[in-house]
């Protein structure tokens, strides 16, 4: 289904630095980037090398080859889209559409310490059993701090499911990203940590945005006390959007 959305807001930034990665057309469950345009609401730099673009089903990634993780995933929800009964699968596994050397393995994160958290969740994915199997291909995935990931992360995901069920058939799109420190403790090998995750939601032409510190357990649970800003999110990244 094809969805529109108006941001009226200036766009400054360029793209993605980096090539577009074109699924290897025998690959069944890959698109070509030029389909999912529909997740992007705006332009952007990332200012990284090594730089690709997955198109999935239900969302797009801009996946980092050297640090093996999704540096930005870009969702574009509507109501109907989350109410699914589809159970999660818990069915990890390196994306079929990267070539090995780019790609994280499950054996990686084997005694690591980390969570396997999700840019993209699972329960964003219950509409079909296709779009919960992308959901768990490891560029989907970042090292993420179990504190986190079963905590103050996964109430800031419930609470995205709530404005995006608040706005029924009105698109909602959601931008999940990972900062990288500027040496990044790897795991595995040589999966970056990253330091901060984020949220940014974007809907009804409003803004919200939300940072959460990767490196400690989060010291609160409630959404709340995670509210951030765009501008805040861009200087922690690098990462530019929009002013």
């Amino acid at each position: 289904m094809m969805k529109s959305f108006a941001v009226l807001l200036t766009l400054w930034a360029t793209s993605v630095n980096g090539q577009s990665y074109v699924a290897d057309p025998n690959i069944t469950d890959g698109v070509a980037p030029s389909e999912c345009s529909e997740f992007f609401p705006f332009l952007f730099d990332v200012d990284r090398p090594n730089v690709v673009t997955i198109c999935r089903i239900n969302y797009a990634v801009i996946y980092d080859t050297d640090c093996k993780i999704p540096l930005l995933v870009f969702e574009n929800l509507l109501a109907s889209e989350i109410d699914g009964i589809i159970p999660r699968s818990n069915n990890f596994k390196p994306d079929p559409n990267l070539h090995p050397v780019d790609s994280a393995t499950l054996r990686d994160y084997y005694h690591s310490s980390y969570d396997r958290g999700h840019m993209a969740p699972a329960g964003d994915m219950r509409e079909d059993t296709a779009s919960m199997s992308q959901s768990f291909y490891l560029s989907n995935i970042i090292p993420q701090n179990p504190n986190v990931n079963r905590g103050a992360w996964r109430y800031l995901e419930e609470y995205d499911r709530a404005v995006v069920t608040s706005n029924g058939e009105t698109p909602t799109y959601i931008i999940t990203g990972a900062v990288l420190p500027q040496l990044p403790v790897r795991i595995g090998g040589g999966v970056c940590v990253p330091s901060y995750t984020f949220k940014i939601i974007l809907s009804n032409q409003s803004i919200e945005a939300f940072m959460i510190d990767n490196r400690h357990s989060a010291s609160s649970t409630q959404v709340i006390d995670h509210r951030s800003s765009l501008r805040a999110i861009m200087l922690r990244s690098g990462y530019r959007f929009f002013n």
